[in-house]
């Protein structure tokens, strides 16, 4: 079980998610605690990207 991050924290995001060749970084803008996935991270990028999955596909 995850420990729920703070707003602000910073995130990586995987390949898999961004469609990218590497991990992406940015900021954890909001936690949705989601009755059917679990925990769900909203991260934006630094270039304005927004990118949403459950806490596991993520590294801070």
């Amino acid at each position: 079980m995850h420990s729920e991050p703070e707003i602000g924290t910073r995130m990586m995001v995987p390949p898999y998610l961004s469609h990218k060749q590497e991990w992406v970084e940015g900021t954890l803008i909001e936690v949705e605690h989601n009755r059917y996935r679990g925990l769900v991270y909203v991260v934006r990028t630094d270039a304005g990207e927004i990118f949403f999955s459950v806490a596991d596909d993520f590294k801070s």
